[in-house]
C-alpha cells in the first residue's frame, strides 16, 4: 500500500507513514525535486522515503542522541540523494552539525576519563605519601 504526494514537478508514491512528511517536506523546500534524476518511480520512492526517513529522524529526536553511526549512513544517502540532484543541503548541513556536536561530546568524554584516571592516580600518591609520612611519625614517637 502506498500513498499518492505532489510536489510543484510531479507525484511521489510513498509508503503511507511518510506521505504527510512528505507533504511538509514539500511545503518547506518546494524546490527539493526541481532537478530530480531519477526517472523510474520505484526508485523515486526508494528515494523519497529516505529522505522522510532521516527528515523523521532529525524532527522527532535530539540529534545528539544519535550514534555516528547513524549519522554516517544518513550522511551517505543524502550523497546520493544530491547525486540525483535532489536540493537537501539544509538537511546535511543539519546532519553537519549533529555530526560536530557528537565529535565535541567524543572529545568531552576523552578529557573527562583522562581526569578521572589522573585524579585517582594523584589520590593514590597523595595516600602514599600520607602513609610515608604516618611510618615517620611512628619512628619518631
Amino acid at each position: 500500500m502506498v500513498n499518492t504526494v505532489q510536489s510543484n514537478k510531479q507525484s511521489y508514491k510513498v509508503h503511507p507513514d511518510n506521505a504527510e512528511l512528505l507533504k511538509e517536506i514539500f511545503q518547506k523546500h518546494p524546490e527539493i525535486d526541481k532537478n530530480f534524476q531519477v526517472a523510474h518511480p520505484d526508485f523515486q520512492s526508494n528515494f523519497m522515503d529516505s529522505l522522510v526517513e532521516i527528515y523523521r529522524k532529525i524532527k522527532e529526536c535530539k540529534l545528539e542522541m544519535l550514534e555516528m553511526k547513524d549519522i554516517e549512513s544518513m550522511y551517505l544517502k543524502i550523497q546520493d540523494m544530491e547525486k540525483n540532484s535532489l536540493q537537501v543541503r539544509w538537511l546535511k548541513e543539519r546532519l553537519e552539525k549533529a555530526w560536530n556536536r557528537l565529535e565535541r561530546e567524543k572529545k568531552r568524554r576523552k578529557i573527562q576519563e583522562r581526569i578521572k584516571k589522573d585524579e585517582e592516580a594523584l589520590a593514590e600518591r597523595i595516600k602514599k605519601a600520607e602513609e610515608e609520612l604516618a611510618e615517620l611519625d611512628e619512628e619518631d614517637s
